[in-house]
């Protein structure tokens, strides 16, 4: 009934009449359908059952801020000169419980992170927001990266029975500090490992990357240490200083499958960009207090982002420098479906 429904709906509303031939054709082919409407992802589109559809096809990663605060102030952090440390804003429950509703509507089995810029495990009202989401999303995915601050052995128990499944805890050095395997990203993880109090083995070591991983019987734990400065440092949408430079041509894969929400409801479309820079506020797609996420993903801020980070070719701020890796996998087979030729007349 849905699928008969879209059809009809694309039928007679979306495309003139050169395109309805080949709209026939796909009435009874449910697979070259869906392989039609991805061009749906460059358009804004304002059918609530088409918009649904999209949504619950496409999206499989969302980040959720539950409160603003964090402890640390690093240097490859616009933290650093934006106030995140003298109070904690929350997220309204009610907002957070919009965007599970949300999801749930869709069956979502993608992943859901709880790490934007604040330190999600500072406060122990992450337990009681994972235990919800664990509640109306049983099939998600729910982990978090972390400064480890706060870790403990009986901590790491609770987050795991709240409905935790993975951690990853991050190694921030200052900015005066080398990336020092043996004399200092290594006794860093030992005193880590200490306070954790659980057996770990090491499962990558190279000149820019250390990680082990603790054994726990219901919770994946990661702790690693990247070296920013000279390999996967990204300057948070051009406002850290002190990265490698770069100008990007590649296409960029986050807005065709991601979503990133703010503490105060703010939608963005990665996680290098952020609702209190000033210069980030072209970025912000929507806010889930006043729109659904269904409205917001398919809506024209993210269709004409789409358009423009689906092409190769010089970057608009605050995209320009962008060094994210995640966009490489435009070039896997099974990644290519996202990006239709944009020069064809559909999209123009």
């Amino acid at each position: 009934m849905i699928f008969s429904s879209l059809v009809d709906y694309i039928y007679k509303d979306c495309f003139s009449y050169k395109f309805r031939d080949k709209v026939e054709t796909l009435k009874n082919n449910r697979d070259n359908f869906i392989k039609f409407y991805r061009r749906f992802l460059y358009k804004e589109i304002k059918n609530p059952l088409l918009r649904y559809f999209i949504t619950r096809h496409y999206l499989d990663y969302v980040e959720i801020e539950i409160f603003s605060f964090c402890n640390r102030q690093c240097w490859f952090c616009p933290n650093s000169f934006i106030d995140r440390h003298s109070q904690n804003i929350f997220m309204k429950e009610e907002t957070y419980l919009k965007i599970l509703k949300d999801l749930k509507s869709i069956g979502f089995k993608g992943g859901i992170t709880y790490s934007r810029y604040n330190e999600p495990t500072a406060d122990k009202i992450f337990l009681t927001r994972l235990k919800q989401a664990r509640e109306m999303l049983p099939e998600a995915i729910l982990f978090t990266h972390s400064n480890g601050d706060y870790i403990t052995k009986e901590y790491i128990d609770e987050l795991a029975d709240a409905g935790l499944n993975l951690i990853r805890l991050q190694c921030y050095l200052n900015k005066n500090e080398k990336f020092d395997l043996e004399n200092v990203v290594i006794p860093k993880m030992e005193k880590n490992a200490q306070r954790i109090g659980l057996p770990y083995k090491v499962r990558t070591k190279t000149k820019t990357c250390y990680e082990v991983e603790f054994e726990h019987p219901k919770l994946s734990i990661i702790w690693e240490a990247n070296d920013f400065e000279h390999s996967i440092g990204v300057n948070r949408g051009e406002t850290i200083e002190g990265m490698p430079d770069y100008e990007r041509k590649k296409p960029c894969l986050s807005p065709f499958r991601r979503m990133y929400i703010d503490y105060e409801g703010s939608v963005m479309p990665c996680c290098q960009v952020r609702h209190d820079v000033e210069s980030h506020k072209n970025m912000i797609m929507g806010n889930v207090e006043k729109e659904s996420l269904f409205e917001i993903f398919t809506g024209k801020k993210f269709a004409d982002l789409r358009k423009h980070l689906a092409c190769f070719g010089p970057k608009k701020h605050p995209c320009t420098t962008c060094t994210a890796t995640e966009a490489n996998c435009v070039f896997e087979p099974h990644i290519k479906q996202y990006i239709p030729n944009l020069k064809k007349e559909f999209i123009k």
